[in-house]
């Protein structure tokens, strides 16, 4: 049987497998962050209409 924690090691697929597992990571960090920025900014939006009112 297949060891599951070994699925993105370089013994299966290299360097660039490690390289391509890294790169997604790094872009889905980049996605959150930019939503959670982009909700921070529509709070603060939203709050500054609230007040203008």
């Amino acid at each position: 049987m297949r060891n599951p924690l070994r699925s993105a090691s370089t013994l299966d697929g290299g360097w660039p497998a490690v390289f391509a597992t890294t790169a997604q990571v790094l872009v889905a960090f980049l996605v959150v962050a930019l939503l959670l920025h982009l909700a921070g900014n529509l709070r603060v939006a939203l709050t500054t209409a609230r007040r203008q009112e």
